[in-house]
């Protein structure tokens, strides 16, 4: 039986076999258009998402926001007071509005 010489892990060349191809490839990543339609599609917050707002309220994500230029800010379910009383079944707030002193979220 003929004993076949391995590589060692040490002298393995890291980069793995097809890394002399890549190497003249300067486009790392995903494809910049699919993120973005995957972000405007489930929004970078997905609906079930526990959040914590600024105000130290807690919320949980209801919708991506209709509007794609406010995708940061998520249509959210605020569950909690800021200090940290129940709120059942909490309140709807888009967080892109902004009640009359500029605040986010606007209280209904």
């Amino acid at each position: 039986m003929r004993r076949r010489a391995g590589v060692l892990p040490d002298r393995a060349d890291p980069a793995g076999p097809g890394a002399q191809r890549d190497v003249g490839e300067p486009r790392r990543g995903y494809d910049q258009i699919v993120v973005k339609a995957f972000i405007n599609l489930i929004g970078i917050y997905p609906v079930g998402t526990c959040v914590i707002l600024d105000t130290y309220e807690v919320a949980l994500v209801h919708s991506a926001n209709p509007d794609v230029t406010h995708v940061h800010r998520p249509v959210v379910r605020i569950v909690t007071t800021p200090e940290g009383g129940v709120q059942h079944p909490g309140f709807l707030a888009d967080l892109a509005q902004k009640d009359a002193e500029g605040a986010h979220p606007a209280r209904s």
